[in-house]
């Protein structure tokens, strides 16, 4: 496979909040399963399941996001709501 881009946390929260995700995007978190952290921001492994993973972006070392992308190689990233070790998915 041809090199893949390496994908800031910063840049993933910008194209994520505007819908602007790439195929090659979600490619490089895929196979690389990491971002690159920021001053900013950094990424943290939560979950890791059979066909997805579980991840959150901490922002000023205040702000947690959480996300969930499966496993498949261009499949979708949700963001989800955290509350007392339940995961709810978002809508919209």
């Amino acid at each position: 496979m041809k090199n893949l881009k390496t994908i800031t946390t910063d840049e993933f929260i910008e194209k994520y909040d505007n819908n602007t995700l790439e195929e090659e995007d979600l490619r490089a978190i895929y196979f690389q399963n990491t971002f690159e952290d920021t001053d900013n921001s950094y990424w943290e492994l939560v979950e890791r399941g059979g066909y997805y993973k579980i991840f959150k972006i901490v922002i000023n070392d205040f702000l947690e996001r959480y996300f969930i992308k499966t496993y498949y190689e261009t499949g979708p990233i949700f963001e989800v709501k955290y509350k007392e070790n339940i995961f709810l998915i978002k809508k919209g």
